[in-house]
Parts: C-alpha cells; structure tokens; sequence
C-alpha cells in the first residue's frame, strides 16, 4: 500500500514539472527589440502618436527577434539616441514583429497583428513593391501618411569570416535621410494639388 502511494505520489511530483515546463516553454516572452507579445498594431499607433506630436518622421523596423539584421538596426537605432548626429534625432524610432520563435514547436509562429501593419505601410506607398527580406524599413510622415520603404540588403556590413553582421550606420542614415526627403516631397506635391483643385 505504501509503495502504491509512494509511486503515484513521485507520478504527481512528475505531473506537476511537466505542467509547470510546458507553461514556462510555452510563455511569451518579448525579445529585446521587438515586443511580439504585445499587439503590434497598438505599437506602431503609438510611435505615430508620438511622432505627430514631436513632428518628427517615423521609422519602423519590420522584422523579428531572431534575425541577426534586425538586431543590428535594433542595437544601432537605439543608440541613436546618444547620437552627436543631428539628423537622427529628427526621427522617431520603433519595431513592429511579424514572426517569432516559437519554443514549444521549433518554429517561428507568424502574428497576425504585425503582418497587418506590414500589409498596411505596404498600401501607403506610392508605387506598388514587394518585401525581398528582413529587416524592411518603412519611413512615413506621420501628418500626410506618405511612406517610402527601405530595402535594407545594400545597407549591411558583413564579415563572415568573423561571423559578424550587421549595418554599414552611415548607409543607413544617408537612406533615412533619402526616405525622409521623398515623403516630404510627395506631401508637398499633395498640398500643391489640392490648391490648384480648389482654387486655394
């Protein structure tokens, strides 16, 4: 009788580990950079927010944890914010996930929410393109919407012999400034259209 309750005992010792595992495997935890487990779409409102209020242009990151590229802009744009670079600071960073790790069944889990974001900086551009791979930036004037995107392959520095990689930052900066330049632009020729439509 003891050994009986002795062995279903140790069972129930074991049935709890397990359970405790599975959850803690299965727990979303956020990546450095990008907050997967939050709604990615209530992310990006809030940088726009934060953008039309500072009246600066918004950059974001769209991406996933796990991409070593993405990880480099990630590390690179939030140092921006000790930047002695002036243009830099004109800017209002933030990521939106589209996938991440998932633990449980080895693979990457996609979110909804985020592709949703992609599939909506996608619409804003001014001609139709197609993303070649992660990390794709888009820039947007957060008063008019206009968004230009930013293939960011021609953008990196690579060394794999030391397995590094990574970004070239003035590249990169000279994109921003390009991007922000564009949507600036396209504003202006709006507004431009709307007065000769209306007389204004």
């Amino acid at each position: 009788m003891k050994s009986c309750l002795r062995k279903n005992f140790a069972l129930l010792i074991l049935g709890i580990f397990y359970f405790l595992n599975m959850q803690t495997a299965s727990a979303c935890i956020d990546g450095k950079f990008f907050r997967h487990c939050q709604d990615q779409n209530e992310i990006y409102q809030q940088a726009l927010t934060q953008a039309q209020n500072e009246q600066k242009t918004l950059v974001v990151v769209i991406g996933y944890e796990a991409c070593v590229w993405c990880q480099s802009l990630g590390t690179m744009f939030n140092g921006f914010a000790e930047s002695p670079i002036p243009i830099v600071h004109e800017f209002v960073f933030t990521e939106v996930a589209t996938h991440y790790y998932n633990m449980v069944n080895e693979d990457f889990d996609k979110i909804s929410t985020g592709l949703a974001v992609r599939d909506q900086l996608l619409s804003q551009l001014q001609e139709p393109q197609k993303i070649s791979g992660y990390p794709t930036i888009f820039v947007i004037n957060p008063r008019t919407k206009n968004t230009a995107m930013i293939q960011t392959g021609e953008l990196e520095e690579n060394d794999k012999v030391q397995e590094i990689y990574g970004h070239d930052q003035g590249k990169v900066i000279e994109a921003l400034r390009q991007a922000r330049e564009t949507v600036a632009a396209e504003a202006l020729v709006a507004h431009n259209s709307c007065k000769e439509i209306t007389g204004d």
